[in-house]
């Protein structure tokens, strides 16, 4: 099965990351890639994630839906769409409709404590952020954080994953039984 999730965060340096995860019936989410760029367009971000599979479930954060100047009145998430991400047709959130950070940081340790989430060791941007995540003041620091973001996003939606055979299922021509109507 696979997930996926698509983090952006805007501002004066806005950067878009993504993660890929993988899961079976035998194993827990793997995070197997990992892309972030600082400064460019959705139009970029876009052709780079949509090479990794068309079939692919993004999962977007809440302030997707927020139009910014760059985007010419446009919100994030529809430029996204435009471009081809098959986005999930709501923002990230917990089964109950929560998006609390701290909720998904502790699901996260919890499931790489237990072994049931693992990061490919030769991800060297995923696991820069993570050693440089903290608290401050008991609050956690939300900077350089684009790829826990989106992992973090990835694992709230995860009921959302699909099969590649799934999709196609799903995507497949419709056939209808003759009728004998014309």
């Amino acid at each position: 099965m696979a997930g996926s999730s698509l983090s952006t965060a805007s501002g004066t340096r806005p950067i878009t990351a993504g993660v890929d995860e993988k899961t079976g019936p035998n194993f827990g989410p793997y995070v197997i890639r990992t892309y972030r760029l600082k400064e460019a367009t959705p139009l970029l971000h876009a052709a780079a994630l949509r090479a990794w599979g068309k079939e692919l479930p993004w999962a977007w954060p809440r302030d997707g839906r927020r139009e910014t100047l760059e985007g010419a009145g446009i919100a994030l998430a529809q430029q996204y769409k435009d471009q081809g991400l098959n986005l999930l047709f709501e923002h990230a959130q917990f089964d109950d409709g929560s998006v609390s950070v701290e909720a998904g940081l502790m699901n996260m340790l919890v499931r790489m404590q237990t072994g049931r989430f693992k990061v490919f060791k030769h991800l060297n941007d995923w696991w820069e952020e993570f050693r440089l995540y903290h608290r401050k003041d008991g609050k956690v620091v939300k900077e350089g954080d684009d790829l826990m973001a989106a992992t973090r996003y990835a694992l709230m939606m995860l009921r959302h994953a699909s099969t590649k055979a799934a999709y196609d299922r799903f995507r497949r021509p419709l056939e209808y039984p003759p009728l004998g109507i014309v």
